[in-house]
């Protein structure tokens, strides 16, 4: 199976969405606009050097997502930071920004 970033992005929207149902007002296609804007910061601060979006990213983001986000998230904004946190936190791991042990 394969899926473009854009593609994988709307399907991590859409389980957020699913996920958080207490948040009325969200929209999950905003998802997308979230990582494109943590994606073009980082390269404009020149913290990474290339595009962190790629399909295994935004999976990964996913994984990270599915066990992180909440379900009884009401403040949509703590959502936002959230993904826009891990995403940060998988380009320092990609960097060698992060290290693991």
């Amino acid at each position: 199976m394969q899926a473009s970033s854009g593609e994988l992005m709307i399907g991590l929207g859409v389980f957020l969405r699913r996920r958080c149902r207490r948040l009325r007002h969200f929209d999950g296609s905003e998802v997308t606009s979230w990582l494109r804007s943590v994606d073009r910061a980082l390269l404009d601060h020149a913290w990474q050097d290339a595009p962190f979006i790629s399909p295994a990213n935004v999976v990964f983001v996913y994984l990270l997502a599915r066990d992180a986000v909440d379900p009884d998230i009401v403040f949509q904004p703590r959502v936002t930071s959230q993904v826009t946190c891990l995403t940060r936190m998988r380009t320092m791991m990609t960097t060698g920004a992060l290290v693991t042990s």
